[in-house]
């Protein structure tokens, strides 16, 4: 077995690697520049070090470079990468972004390079990070929770941390902004490498049996011994502390009671501040007694849990239960992920101050008028129509309960994908999603409009509820991060031109809590931004080459007696095509021809073709709304076009035909679901940046050629 490298050597290997001008993995333009001094993890056998590009066009990486590979861990390689780049695609917003890995035949060495974000937390004053915690707990507890699902994302990948520790969190800040503060993870990346490590030493006295040892045993700087060895979970003592090699059991878990003890530290303070008598044993006992001294301190910090008052009891007991000390009776990642969602928003109230429960309440406006078919004829909430004075009541005193806790998330592309029949420029707008109990209410701001259509002022005090989907069609946005309770809101009723009833009081602006839900999502990259533009506007135009193809029309008697003739509406075909430039611009005759003429098609393709019927839905205002085809529908056949304008049908289902209403084909209504569910994974994507850059620009993480052995 090869010695490990001499630590001059591994800086020359760093050089010829990275740094030098010709530097094998050197950006274009020259080699990286080495940002801080290199950190030998493991002499000779693990290095861990920070390159900058040499004009600082793009952000620091942080490099893991494991040498000598082929004898410690080449075989693990291929099964870690393909792990790599399934957790590369999810963009977790507390998990690195993974940019290049390689596995170098020739030099014989492994690395993997992330985006480097933040600093250490362990660097952190931890008084100012409590003072941080005492300001924010919101954002801290929104943090952890993203922390605790972040793991759930690598434990789901099958990658365990391993060395789940202070030294392993890192702290993104931005000075003028301490509420945006952000948490990751760090320092998994080549956790299998590690594992191979840790069980193909030599033995006990073997090199790197203790250079990986100390990995685990010795403490961040400025960190104390004991306050460190306090994130070890109980099982991983035999293997670590006792002078006898124990083979290492890796549990799931055992990650889990490193981040229940940053989240007691988190939430409490720290453990040798709360504790100073049980660490100060930890610190004094000798190596063989130090997992009874630990079992002690592990027992007080549970202890403290259940007497605390100062922490939700939602989240006292998800710690409690990550801080078992069994690893089989100790909760799973995933568990404790699913926990924190359900309770999040007991869990926030309780943490929220007691002078913003005083306040006076935001607005929340809803549309009796665009509620009939959606909350009345669809989903029956009501008992009578919310058009009419009793139904407003109704409605208002359901939104009431519906909303009592509801949460607030960002949809990036507003309701697209989710409703239909309305312009996608509206649906884009409503881009607040509020959690109720039964459905997803899309929400966007008040705005005065003057008689040319131009937007005159937008009220950021009222949000104005537009859209709504049932839950279980709303996966995305159930588990969007991050999220706030909306606390309590005055709902009023809002007629489209008519001017909104406000009592003349002044309201609380929505803009606190939307701009504390809306994110980078780390989809700031040009590219990136550009393909989703791609995909939205294809979508769009497909959208819209599908509505050109309704068409309005009113009913007629024809002389043949009980045949039903219908004749294009112009008038209200012309002001629906111009509430939509893309569609306006799309429906030339060429490519839109009247309604007789369009049926004339319809029979030519399929003698037998069918259409479907709806009912108008023309607002107060005069101005035409697109059609809903998922309601009350009538079935007809295509009989025979009468002019440009008119067509004759025949009614299939016995249903009486709207006078005014509207008509597409029948078999249109499968293209409409299968844009929804494309626009449904449109929205879905924007939501994981790492696969949109990895589709912008395809970089691969190279595998180990499956032909190279061993040196041995």
């Amino acid at each position: 077995m090869d010695e490990p490298l001499a630590e001059l050597d591994v800086e020359d290997q760093i050089k010829d690697l990275f740094t030098s001008g010709r530097a094998v993995y050197a950006p274009e333009g020259g080699g990286w520049e080495l940002d801080g001094a290199v950190e030998h993890v493991i002499d000779g056998w693990l290095t861990r070090f920070v390159l900058r590009a040499p004009h600082g066009e793009e952000p620091p990486r942080e490099v893991s470079l494991f040498h000598g590979v082929d004898d410690l861990a080449g075989e693990l390689w291929d099964h870690e990468v393909r792990n790599l780049l399934r957790l590369r695609m999810l963009g977790h917003p507390a998990l690195p972004e993974i940019v290049d890995g390689r596995f170098d035949k020739t030099n014989r060495v492994a690395f993997i390079m992330t985006r480097k974000v933040g600093g250490p937390l362990a660097e952190q004053d931890w008084a100012d990070v409590r003072e941080w915690v005492g300001r924010y707990p919101v954002v801290a507890f929104e943090q952890f929770s993203l922390l605790v699902d972040a793991l759930s994302q690598l434990h789901g990948t099958r990658i365990v941390h391993r060395n789940l520790t202070l030294g392993a969190i890192r702290l993104a800040m931005e000075p003028s902004r301490p509420e945006r503060a952000a948490l990751a993870l760090t320092r998994f990346e080549l956790s299998a490498l590690l594992k191979n490590l840790l069980h193909h030493v030599a033995g006990p006295d073997d090199h790197r049996s203790q250079g990986v040892r100390e990995l685990f045993l010795a403490p961040p700087t400025d960190v104390p011994p004991a306050r460190h060895l306090a994130y070890l979970a109980p099982e991983t003592h035999p293997s670590l502390l006792g002078k006898v090699r124990v083979r290492r059991l890796d549990h799931g878990s055992t990650d889990v009671f490193g981040l229940g003890v940053l989240g007691w530290e988190l939430f409490l303070g720290a453990v040798t501040e709360l504790l100073p008598e049980e660490c100060a044993a930890v610190e004094r006992a000798p190596e063989e007694r130090l997992p009874e001294a630990l079992a002690a301190l592990h027992t007080a910090m549970r202890r403290a849990l259940t007497t605390t008052t100062g922490v939700p009891r939602r989240l006292r007991e998800v710690l409690v239960d990550m801080l078992d000390p069994s690893p089989s009776g100790r909760i799973s990642s995933f568990d404790a992920a699913a926990t924190l969602q359900r309770h999040w928003t007991e869990i926030t109230l309780s943490f929220a101050p007691v002078e913003q429960h005083d306040e006076k309440p935001r607005l929340l406006a809803f549309m009796p008028e665009k509620s009939v078919q959606t909350v009345y004829e669809n989903r029956g909430w009501t008992d009578h129509r919310p058009d009419t004075p009793e139904g407003c009541r109704e409605l208002q005193t359901f939104l009431e309960d519906e909303l009592r806790q509801a949460q607030l998330v960002h949809s990036p592309s507003g309701a697209q994908g989710f409703v239909h029949g309305d312009s996608p420029q509206s649906q884009a707008e409503a881009e607040w999603a509020l959690i109720g109990n039964q459905a997803v209410w899309f929400c966007a701001f008040h705005y005065d409009e003057a008689i040319t259509g131009r937007r005159r002022k937008v009220h950021k005090d009222t949000l104005v509820i537009k859209y709504l989907v049932d839950k279980r069609y709303a996966d995305d946005l159930l588990t969007a991060w991050p999220r706030r309770s909306i606390g309590k809101v005055d709902l009023v009723p809002f007629w489209v031109g008519q001017r909104l009833d406000k009592s003349g009081e002044p309201r609380p602006s929505w803009e606190e809590l939307t701009k504390a839900v809306v994110t980078e999502r780390a989809v700031d990259h040009q590219g990136s931004q550009k393909l989703l533009r791609s995909y939205r506007f294809m979508l769009e135009y497909q959208g819209v080459a599908l509505r050109a193809r309704q068409y309005p029309y009113v009913l007629a008697r024809s002389e043949e007696g009980d045949a039903i003739v219908l004749t294009q509406d112009h008038e209200r075909d012309r002001r629906w095509l111009h509430g939509d430039p893309l569609l306006t611009s799309y429906a030339q005759p060429g490519r839109r021809p009247p309604l007789g003429d369009f049926a004339r098609q319809l029979l030519t393709e399929n003698e037998w073709a069918r259409v479907t019927l709806v009912e108008d839905r023309t607002g107060r205002d005069g101005h035409p709304t697109d059609p809903y085809f998922g309601g009350r529908a009538v079935e007809a056949r295509l009989k025979v076009r009468l002019d440009a304008d008119s067509v004759q049908i025949q009614p299939l289902n016995g249903r009486q035909v709207p006078e005014r209403g509207w008509l597409r084909p029948d078999e249109d209504r499968g293209t409409e679901i299968q844009l929804r569910r494309e626009a449904r994974g449109l929205d879905s994507l924007a939501h994981k940046p790492g696969l949109v850059r990895i589709l912008d620009a395809p970089e691969a993480i190279e595998l180990r050629n499956r032909g190279v052995t061993s040196r041995d």
